[in-house]
């Protein structure tokens, strides 16, 4: 318990006064040499009080007297308690910085004909170098995406889809800076108890599975079965979920 300051003040002085009127009683006896032990440890003690406010520690009888660095101690503790904190933060914060620059949202449809605009000009500079042709009428690239692949990119939208649906039904979008990811919102979902701790582990490590095919890489067979036996139960578990 730390005691307030004019509480101590008022002790030190009722005891040095205490020891001086003792000392001033004792005086004729000491001044005689007719001195007793407790004569000494009360002057001791009376020259100890008497250096306390002026010296941090004051060594009596090997206690040591250690107010004023203890307290001392403790603000710097409290210091560097405070310094971890803003510096946790100031991580964060570039960390977070650093993943909104890796990955940007989209900009808002008013600013899309300005981007198309540009998007048309870089491409036209580079067909140019190319020594090819813009043409207007040209139509997508009619290249064949296999059935398994479609399946895997169908099965992790859906997911995101439901997923993103529950989390916007019990958590505010305006509360974060970007949209959440899937690993966050299985979290949040978790934390308040509307899918169980297992299923929010198993969300983001099976749409990681559906990732690469999103990606433009190389999906295994074996992540094809996984996606072929476990999509159509977990989506069916989230559609459910309100």
């Amino acid at each position: 318990m730390k005691l307030p300051n004019w509480f101590k003040v008022l002790w030190w002085l009722i005891i040095l006064i205490t020891l001086t009127t003792l000392l001033l009683i004792r005086y004729p006896d000491l001044k005689s040499g007719n001195t007793s032990t407790l004569d000494v440890i009360a002057f001791v003690i009376w020259v100890a009080l008497l250096l306390a406010p002026i010296f941090q520690e004051v060594n009596l009888f090997g206690v040591k007297l250690k107010q004023e660095i203890k307290s001392l101690k403790e603000d710097v503790r409290h210091q560097i308690t405070n310094l971890q904190t803003e510096v946790r933060a100031s991580i964060q914060a570039n960390l977070s910085q650093q993943v909104t620059l890796a990955y940007p949202t989209p900009p808002p449809d008013s600013q899309l004909p300005e981007l198309k605009e540009k998007i048309r000009t870089a491409v036209q500079e580079e067909m140019s170098l190319l020594g090819l042709k813009l043409s207007t009428t040209e139509e997508m690239p009619s290249e064949e995406v296999p059935h398994d692949i479609k399946s895997v990119i169908l099965a992790r939208y859906k997911i995101e889809k439901e997923l993103r649906r529950i989390w916007s039904a019990h958590f505010d979008l305006n509360e974060v800076q970007r949209p959440p990811s899937i690993k966050r919102m299985s979290s949040d979902l978790n934390v308040a108890r509307i899918i169980t701790p297992r299923l929010s582990l198993g969300i983001p490590a099976f749409y990681s599975i559906c990732s690469p095919a999103v990606h433009g890489e190389e999906v295994t067979p074996m992540q094809m079965v996984v996606v072929k036996e476990v999509a159509p139960s977990l989506i069916n578990i989230l559609k459910n979920i309100e």
